[in-house]
């Protein structure tokens, strides 16, 4: 099985207020322990990857819906998320 990963960290918002110093770090460290340790479980581990700026709703979407194209039945999913959710 084949393993798509859609990872997401987002440490630069519109809002000061909101700005983190780790989402972003954390989401990359996440895919490359990911990569690294599931290679005994998976024959190909394929990582989508979203930071920052290219977080967007419309960005989102449209890697959800090109994965979906991509994806087998027998293929695993997985959607990380570092950040606060916020629009601003």
């Amino acid at each position: 099985a084949t393993c798509h990963v859609l990872v997401i960290g987002v440490n630069d918002y519109q809002n000061p207020v909101y700005q983190l110093n780790y989402a972003r770090q954390d989401a990359e460290a996440f895919a490359t322990e990911l990569k690294k340790e599931s290679k005994d479980l998976f024959e190909n581990v394929h990582v989508h990857m979203l930071l920052d700026k290219q977080v967007t709703k419309q960005h989102i979407i449209d890697t959800l819906k090109g994965l979906q194209k991509q994806i087998s039945y027998n293929d695993v999913f997985i959607l990380y998320y570092a950040g606060h959710g916020s629009m601003v």
